[in-house]
This record gives C-alpha cells, structure tokens and sequence, in this order.
C-alpha cells in the first residue's frame, strides 16, 4: 500500500474524529495511535478503497467509528482521585439541605468520578442520581461493570467500604445501592449536553482532567455548554490540570486549597461554607513553567515526543541526572525501543539504587530482548530498592504520582516473575 493511500485513510479518520469528538489530535500521541489503528483496521478489511473506508465511518453510532474513537481516547483515572478536591465537595454538600440532588460526569473513563461522586452524596444525606458520559463505549462498558482492580482503589478512604466490596484478588466491586445510583450514555461533549430526567438542570457538573485533551477554544465552548445545563445554586467541579483564560457568564471561581470549583456567582455566599473566598480571574502575564513540572506534564498526556525533547536537553546538560535517565528509560519502553530502555535504566539503577521503577522496567526490557539472567537479576532488585529518601523517583504530576502508589504491588509481581524465570531457565550466571 503506497504512503499516500494510507494519509488518505487517516485523514479521514481524522475528520470524523474532528466532527464527532472534538479533541485536539496533536496532544498526548493521539495521531500515532489514530495511525496504528488504521492500519490494523484497513489490514483486517482487506484494504477497501479511501471511499468504501469512509462509508464505514458514516455515523457516530457505527461499529468502526465506535472502534476508532476508542483507539483515540484511551482513559485514565482511578477512584477518590484527588481527595483533596472531593473533601472539599463534600463539605459543601453537608451544608446543602438534604434531598434530591442530581450530578453529571463528563468523561466518564471507566466510571470512577462517577461512583465516587454518588459515595460522596450518599454519604452525606442526599438522594443522588448520576449520568455519566463518555465517548469511549470500551471504557463505558468496564464502568457499567463496577469492578476495579486494586491499583484503582489505592486512595479510596476508609468510609468507602460501605459502598465498594473487596473481592479476592484485592480489588473491589461497587455494591448494588451504589450501582442503581449511577448510569453510563454514550454521548460526546462537542455536542448539546443532556439535562436529567424531567428536564431542569444539574446541581453538579464534574468534568475533571479532560479539558486537557481539547484545544483551548474548543475547551471553552465545552465549559460554556456545561455551564448552560448548570442549575441556579449548583456548582461545577474541574480537575487540576484544567487552565481557563476566562469563565463563562454567571459563574466565578472559589479557590479553596488549590482546588477548584466554578459556582453561580449570586450564589457563592450560601453554597459554599465559611470561610470562603471569591477570586476573580485575573488577567497577568504567566509565569514560565518549570522544566520539571513541563516534562511531568508531557508524561501525563502521554506526549512522548515533547517528553523527550525535553531529555535529550537535559541528559546532554547531565548524563548522570538518574530521573532524566529514568524518564527517557520509561519513554523508550513506551515506544517498544527495549535496546535504549536498557542503556538509560542502567545507568538510572547505578546513579538512583532505591528507585525500584528503573529495576521493574529494567527487568522488562532484559526479558523482552531474551535476556533471561539479566531480567531475573533486575527482578530481584525490585524488593531491595526501597525509593528511600533521595533514591525516591521524583515528580509532581499524576504520572509520578500513580508509578509510586505502585510499588507493594510491583514487588510482588517481581518476585513472582523472577521465580518463574528461575523454574524456566535455570539459575546459570
């Protein structure tokens, strides 16, 4: 297939994704993804020509776009994500009266905004019904589920055992009443946001962490839309990665700790519990971001390319620097180059020994490219590093974050690999 078939595959992917979807498709290494899709697909349809391709791209609703826009969209989230934000919710909530109370999630991922917004409202007293969308029909599927796994249920708090149930492989399940409060749609932010049941609107709106993944108009039209569906005395809860330049008409912002939320501002005096503070947007010159927080950014989204552009200009500064190290190291398995994840996570290992991610993803790369000793002695290495002190990867975004939140379950998945590895090839040097 000449190159300029396969563009002509892609760019009308790209298209539809554009109209259906919305989402900027230079961000987080959408495009490689979108590209390998098509190739996989156009491959298993016999390579039908760029017309017979886009008439299976005719509908939102049909099987290939369903399949393409999960390629596009790949979710990421677990439950209670940000305790700080969802403590502040409910200490607005317990000064609500109690009763009725309707919240919708945009972005859904795999449903964990969603249950952990119905625990929050049922723990504090109120009759809650959540609608939660996304465009991801994967990612629904798994929501409608309830089961998560326990890397997922790392931060939830002690009350939620009310409302998850732990099974035996040391994840849990949402229980039934939690279940019945909760309901997963199909639908895309680009277009006009559903209200409840009844019509009305929403006393809350969560969108957290998905702005990221718009361009910056295309992200204010979505707050715009959400804001229209937002009732009189609701109030609406952003992540915090998501940066507006302005807000829309009636709302203003309450900054509490850190943390976000958009409220009506006639509103804000009773909705929010003292002490309270309105600050209004102002409008000065940014500050420029620091290399770390930049290249922790680049990470989260997954935009693997300004990830290691960023590194090369470090590591040419410091060849030693273990994070760059392990940062290119954990890039490159990324991107199946296992050669140059080795050559960066050996230096990591001898310049950081405490950092147990670098011998984890070393051992990986060692067993991919069929060096079985080599891999069987970075998983042994896993247990002893224990990221004390200054051996500690260090990071401020959620990718950091999630990679240390790991390690009790790492250790022990490297134990087990590395008997396996013993029983199958032996213990030779």
């Amino acid at each position: 297939m000449t190159s300029g078939v396969m563009d002509a595959y892609v760019a009308i992917a790209c298209a539809r994704l554009e109209q259906w979807v919305g989402i900027d498709l230079s961000r987080g290494g959408v495009w490689a993804s979108i590209e390998r899709h098509i190739a996989r697909r156009v491959q298993v349809l016999g390579h039908p020509c760029p017309r017979a391709f886009a008439a299976r791209l005719d509908a939102f609703a049909s099987p290939e776009a369903r399949m393409l826009v999960d390629a596009a969209t790949v979710p990421y989230s677990w439950l209670y994500r940000d305790g700080q934000q969802w403590r502040l919710v409910e200490r607005v909530l317990t000064t609500r009266p109690r009763g009725p109370l309707r919240i919708l999630v945009a972005g859904a991922a795999n449903g964990e905004d969603a249950y952990t917004a119905a625990m929050i409202a049922l723990r504090t007293g109120h009759d809650v019904r959540v609608l939660a969308v996304d465009v991801n029909e994967s990612a629904l599927e798994r929501a409608r589920a309830g089961r998560f796994d326990a890397f997922a249920c790392r931060e939830l708090p002690a009350f939620a055992g009310e409302y998850f149930k732990r099974d035996a492989t040391g994840g849990s399940r949402v229980t039934e009443s939690l279940a019945r409060r909760v309901e997963f749609i199909r639908h895309s932010l680009v277009d006009e946001i559903p209200r409840p049941g009844g019509g009305g609107a929403w006393d809350i709106v969560v969108c957290r962490n998905v702005l990221i993944y718009f361009g910056r108009d295309e992200a204010r039209a979505i707050v715009r839309r959400l804001s229209r569906v937002l009732a009189d005395d609701g109030f609406m809860v952003l992540g915090a990665s998501d940066v507006l330049a302005d807000l829309p008409p009636g709302l203003s912002a309450y900054s509490e700790g850190g943390r976000l939320l958009l409220v009506r501002s006639a509103k804000v005096d009773a909705l929010v519990p003292h002490p309270a503070r309105v600050e209004a947007p102002e409008v000065r010159p940014r500050e420029a971001p620091r290399e770390a927080d930049v290249l922790d950014a680049a990470l989260d989204r997954g935009d693997l390319a300004a990830a290691n552009a960023l590194l090369v200009d470090r590591l040419r500064r410091d060849p030693s620097d273990a994070q760059s190290r392990l940062c290119a190291g954990l890039a490159a398995f990324a991107e199946a180059d296992y050669p140059a994840t080795v050559m960066h996570l050996t230096v990591a290992c001898r310049e950081a020994p405490g950092a147990w991610v670098s011998f984890y993803h070393l051992a990986l790369a060692h067993e991919r490219l069929g060096q079985w000793d080599l891999a069987r002695r970075a998983y042994g290495s896993v247990r002893h590093a224990s990221g004390e002190g200054s051996d500690l990867p260090r990071g401020c975004g959620e990718f950091a974050v999630a990679l240390r939140g790991a390690r009790d379950e790492v250790v022990r998945l490297a134990e087990r690999r590395s008997r396996s590895l013993e029983d199958e090839r032996g213990t030779s040097p």
